[in-house]
């Protein structure tokens, strides 16, 4: 009687863990999805980018000046909602005032609408605006962005930029508005001696120098969730093998 119901009581723990399980793995999917679907109407905030060394994503840059040459690397994983081939979205970047907004921002053709507002600019001297995304796996598939090219602020005349507090970052857009943005915030100090340009910059309070991933394609997020709910499973395999071995040792009295 004892294995029947400890039997039993397994077998509903079984399916508890099993439906967490699916909505661990489920869940994060499911408002992955959402926020894609849901993007145009309700600019989101992907998170930080990372100021790293040109063609070392692994050395982060806290600070520089006008002259540095420098790239921006997004969290691992990110992505448009669209791709350019099939839904036309475009990766943007910016460098705006602090106060700014960046998922109000609309682009035109070399930099986001409004006054003191400017793109990055590529160390080939190119705005780097309207630029393509990789092709997706079909429409309506998240686009992977592609790592932007070394970028520099030498490209600015002195003065276009006073002191103050500034954000830099990458945005997805369709159609020139903002969809999904990351950005970092950086001071700006005047330094008459660096030429071009004429200041120096560093992070702003608050905003760390954060160790990117890997690239901007692909993306571990699914793999996290899944990990989780296998990790569960094993925890159900390990507690029914327990259970099995007390009962074997019971005596058929006490089995009944």
């Amino acid at each position: 009687m004892r294995f029947r119901v400890g039997r039993s009581i397994a077998k509903r723990r079984f399916a508890s863990f099993v439906v967490l399980g699916l909505v661990v793995v489920v869940v994060p999917s499911s408002v992955s999805a959402t926020v894609f679907r849901n993007s145009v109407e309700s600019p989101v905030d992907g998170g930080s980018v990372t100021i790293t060394a040109p063609q070392d994503a692994s050395s982060p840059m806290v600070s520089g000046d006008s002259n540095s040459v420098f790239q921006l690397v997004l969290p691992e994983g990110a992505s448009c909602p669209g791709d350019s081939f099939y839904d036309d979205w475009r990766v943007q970047s910016f460098f705006i005032p602090a106060g700014d907004d960046p998922g109000a921002l609309r682009y035109g053709i070399i930099w986001p609408d409004g006054d003191g507002r400017r793109s990055l600019y590529s160390v080939s001297t190119q705005p780097l605006v309207h630029v393509g995304l990789g092709r997706s796996d079909g429409e309506g598939e998240p686009g992977p962005i592609l790592q932007p090219e070394a970028m520099t602020f030498a490209v600015y005349p002195a003065g276009l930029f006073p002191p103050g507090s500034y954000r830099i970052g990458l945005a997805c857009s369709k159609y020139r508005e903002t969809a999904v943005y990351w950005d970092t915030e950086i001071t700006v100090t005047e330094a008459s001696d660096v030429k071009p340009g004429g200041f120096e910059w560093s992070l702003a309070e608050g905003a760390f120098a954060v160790e990117p991933g890997p690239g901007t394609s692909g993306g571990s997020g699914p793999w996290i969730p899944l990990i989780a709910g296998l990790l569960l499973a094993a925890g159900v395999v390990v507690v029914l093998r327990r259970r099995r071995s007390t009962t074997q040792h019971l005596t058929p009295q006490e089995q009944k």
